[in-house]
């Protein structure tokens, strides 16, 4: 049988929903104990219940159990054991509202019996005590017993004497019984109860008028006029001193102090509820005026205290919680921003967590596109910093940014060009950013956007942030403006410099290389529909690459008579650049017939040339016409002589392109070689393939070191593999050799210079005789000859790195090669040369590429169903000689199994 005092233990265990269980359960036997109890006594409930005496009464109608447990429930409330208290006061709370009977005299008799503090307690068991009461307190109050019939006003009256009394034990008491009283003064109760309630907290608490805190929130909860008037402009100084708390912070360590409480005072929500509530006066104090006054003179100022400004975050977080979008904007004050960047830009800062959650908070409330755009416009703005993230080591801007639909970003998209073409004047931004800086700032805010992989992305504004920087890079306004389908472009105030427009060329430029990694942004049904593959990179949803929108878009702009082109192309770039569109207009009419998607690639390929002969005419102006004469020749199907020798097939000039591609810097031009090749792949001979084992092997006459501007560079996504800094012995035994010589041609030179120094000065015999202006410029000598060693150093190492890195893009292209052709035999031509690539002359980056391509030859997808026997005997041999020869274990394992796999596919063969 289960017993009362069984089902108390659990109430105090720390698991949560343990502690909820094991309330439920001792209800529920409660419950249905006291239902058992007034089924037995039948009839004489109703003449019991008539007693006039409480006490009597209750000892009658109440299960011994039931009575039990709430006075052993009022007792416990005390308890200094772990969560004791949380489960008692619950259990209290529930067990108050299920039995009718009670009354709110008799409960709160019960109480103040069971807390009652006695002399010969210590502080800590006082302080149990009272907290016990307060608890008590909360769970009467939160019950039903003072809505019943039964309660008189006496008995309110009494329990808001005994909250009181309680506030003035400890201070530490005062702020939790307030809110008790606010709590009591707002229960749904009737009307005339509530109004002698109020009046007599009135009485009781702000008879002598607003003083501190804890009067303003009741004053404010009760609607009085005391209160409202602080809330008038006029007033707002004393508020905003009321709010400071001048009793409980002082000092500017206020952290430690003793009575000094982090939560934010409730009378801040009730002076923010009058600000979204409807009914709330007329002549109170603006919103903007209010914070101002109140908060960012205040808690932000400079000289305020830890506390005080921790306080502010709190105020702000609850601002985002409750006010309307409009008034959001008005916390983002002077010294508000400046707490805020502070504090988040060294994780050392005391209040360095406390700002994060601010940020938090504002990611997690805003919700509107109208909201987040304000927010990031004042983060970003006058008391804020253009760099915030940056500043603030965050990224709430870009997560804010990333809340924005795809109409928000439009809208979002606008507001940067406005911000280039007005200038910071015309703007919320401090007029004294110089113009550059701030057109520079919205250039790399557009390709942050489009880089995102967050953002809402859609073809409209991605398009026409690319377009903008496109106009502005290669064109002005003639007349008031110049307008495009739906984009309208006018002249900059002030003028653009030819420093922003060479920005908006490299930043244009690195769009496009963003842009040609992007695949169709399709959504909804198209989106699950679509397959992703090489040939729709960089395209749009209507199948054009990004690179012929743009040209069209360009050569629209040259024979439209209200925009001026700011630089003139040669007379030979020009040439080529019509006859290059002419060809891609062909390319695009065919296309609407034949779906080939080697004519597909064939734009792809002229498109971005033709773009690239706007930013780089010199070399792309061969190459296009190279692609031209190709793709004539691709389409005619002309057969080449075997005799002659000099004439390429189309495919094989297109590889020698795509090559000489490989060794620019940006992630375009690699991409767009990989792309190329793979769908050319199919019709590359062996021929084709030594272009690029050639390229491998034969380097140093292969590659030109190229001027690439570093400006384009900066913001480009160069997709290198980084260069291991680790070799392996051998590698650097050669390496450390290689420098020893370097060094000794280094120092010969320097000796020579040296010694013509000394020749060229008559007083060099004896360097003591030289005066200070000739040792200043004997020195200066010594200096300018070490700088320009330390660069030749420098410059060895980009060059060496440059031709790594150039390898390993060759072995890209291998390695796409087997992927897209393990059918042909030709793969297996591709074995011995990478052996060979495991040489220690090779850098460590590039054997290893090398040997993850080679592990690929382990496994049986790799290799063509059938091939040559002879061929397969002939490779097989290569591969056993280098087997022998290789001193990497690793190597041979690799070559032992390619072996095994040889053998086998000369088996099949032979059938």
């Amino acid at each position: 049988m289960v017993s009362v005092l069984d089902l108390f233990e659990p109430l105090v265990v720390v698991d949560t929903e343990e502690r909820l269980a094991a309330i439920v359960a001792l209800l529920r036997w409660l419950y249905e104990t006291q239902q058992a109890h007034r089924k037995a006594l039948g009839t004489q409930w109703t003449t019991l219940n008539a007693i006039g005496d409480v006490k009597e009464r209750l000892g009658k109608l109440l299960a011994e159990d039931v009575m039990y447990a709430l006075e052993r429930l009022m007792k416990g409330l005390p308890s200094t054991r772990l969560n004791a208290r949380e489960g008692f006061t619950v259990a209290l709370r529930e067990l108050l509202h299920m039995l009718d009977v009670l009354t709110l005299n008799y409960c709160l008799d019960r109480l103040l019996a069971h807390t009652q503090v006695s002399g010969g307690m210590k502080s800590g068991e006082e302080s149990e005590i009272l907290f016990g009461r307060l608890v008590g307190l909360s769970a009467i109050i939160d019950s039903d017993l003072v809505e019943r019939s039964t309660t008189k006003q006496e008995d309110v009256q009494q329990l808001i004497d005994v909250i009181i009394e309680l506030s003035q034990k400890r201070s530490y008491l005062t702020r939790p019984c307030m809110l008790l009283l606010g709590r009591l003064a707002t229960k749904p109760s009737n009307k005339g109860l509530s109004r002698k309630m109020a009046a007599y907290i009135v009485k009781k608490e702000l008879a002598s008028g607003i003083r501190n805190a804890n009067q303003l929130y009741l004053a404010l909860l009760l609607k009085q006029p005391s209160g409202k008037a602080l809330l008038k402009p006029d007033h707002l100084s004393d508020l905003a001193l009321i709010l400071k708390d001048e009793s409980f912070i002082d000092q500017e360590d206020t952290v430690h102090q003793k009575n000094w409480q982090a939560n934010l005072h409730p009378a801040w929500n009730a002076i923010f509820d009058q600000y979204t509530d409807d009914s709330a006066f007329s002549d109170m104090a603006p919103f903007e005026e209010l914070w101002r006054t109140c908060v960012d003179d205040t808690l932000f100022h400079h000289q305020a205290s830890q506390g005080r400004k921790l306080w502010g975050f709190k105020a702000a977080e609850l601002v985002l919680q409750k006010v309307t979008p409009d008034q959001i904007k008005h916390i983002f004050t002077r010294n508000m921003m400046r707490t805020l960047i502070n504090n988040l830009a060294s994780e050392h800062a005391h209040l360095h967590s406390a700002a994060q959650h601010f940020l938090s908070v504002l990611t997690d409330t805003l919700t509107s596109d109208d909201t987040v755009m304000t927010c990031v416009a004042e983060l970003e703005g006058p008391n804020g910093n253009l760099n915030f993230d940056t500043l603030t080591k965050t990224t709430v801007v870009m997560d804010l940014l990333a809340k924005l639909s795809t109409k928000g970003m439009e809208q979002y998209c606008k507001n940067l060009q406005s911000l280039f073409v007005n200038g910071a004047a015309a703007s919320k931004l401090n007029a004294a950013i110089p113009q550059d800086t701030l057109r520079r700032w919205v250039c790399d805010r557009m390709i942050a956007l489009i880089r995102h992989p967050k953002l809402s992305r859609s073809e409209t504004w991605i398009a026409s942030s690319a377009k903008f920087l496109l106009f502005y890079a290669f064109f002005d306004v003639k007349s008031a403006q110049v307008k495009v389908d739906q984009d309208v472009y006018v002249k900059c105030q002030p003028a653009l410099s030819a420093k922003t427009r060479t920005v908006c060329q490299a930043r244009f430029s690195s769009v496009l290389a963003d842009l040609s990694a992007l695949q169709p942004l399709f959504t909804g049904d198209e989106q699950a529909q679509f397959r992703p593959s090489r040939v729709t990179m960089g395209s749009m949803t209507n199948q054009q690459y990004w690179a012929t929108y743009f040209i069209q878009f360009y050569m629209t702009l040259r024979i439209n008579t209200k925009a001026i082109a700011v630089s003139e192309l040669s007379p030979e770039a020009q040439t080529t650049l019509e006859a290059a569109y002419t060809k891609l207009n062909q390319i695009l009419n065919s296309l609407h017939t034949n779906h080939d998607v080697h004519i597909k690639t064939f734009e792809l390929l002229l498109s971005n040339l033709v773009v690239e002969i706007l930013l780089d005419p010199e070399e792309a102006i061969g190459n296009a016409d190279e692609v031209m004469s190709a793709y004539d020749k691709f389409c005619a199907q002309e057969k080449i002589e075997a005799d002659d020798e000099e004439d390429l097939r189309p495919v094989d000039v297109i590889l020698d392109m795509l090559i000489s591609f490989l060794a620019k810097p940006s992630a375009l031009w690699k991409r767009l070689a990989e792309q190329t090749f793979a769908v050319f792949s199919g019709m590359y001979t062996k021929d084709s393939l030594d272009l690029i084992l050639n390229a491998l092997q034969g380097l140093d006459e292969a590659i030109e070191e190229e001027d690439d501007d570093v400006e384009a560079m900066d913001v480009d996504n160069v997709d290198i593999e980084g260069v291991s800094s680790e070799y392996s012995e051998e590698e650097e035994e050669e390496e450390e050799e290689e420098e020893k010589a370097y060094e000794r041609d280094e120092n010969a030179q320097l000796q020579a210079k040296l010694d013509k120094m000394d020749q060229d000065d008559e007083e060099s015999e004896d360097l003591s005789d030289l005066d200070d202006e000739q040792m200043l410029a004997y020195d200066e000598k010594l200096s300018e000859i070490f700088r320009q060693r330390r660069l030749d150093k420098a410059n060895r190492k980009e060059i060496e790195q440059s031709k790594a890195n150039f390898q390993v893009k060759l072995l890209d292209l291998l390695q796409i090669y087997i992927n897209k052709q393990s059918d042909s035999e030709l793969v297996l031509d591709l074995i011995g040369p990478l052996f060979e690539t495991l040489d220690a002359k090779y850098p460590q980056v590039v054997t290893s590429k090398a040997t993850r391509i080679l592990s690929m030859f382990t496994k049986p997808k790799a290799y063509p169903k059938r091939a040559d026997p002879k061929h397969v005997e002939s490779i097989k041999t290569i591969v056993l000689s280098l087997q022998k020869k290789g001193s990497n274990n690793q190597v041979k394992k690799i070559a032992e199994l390619i072996t095994q796999r040889l053998e086998k596919l000369l088996e099949k063969s032979k059938k």
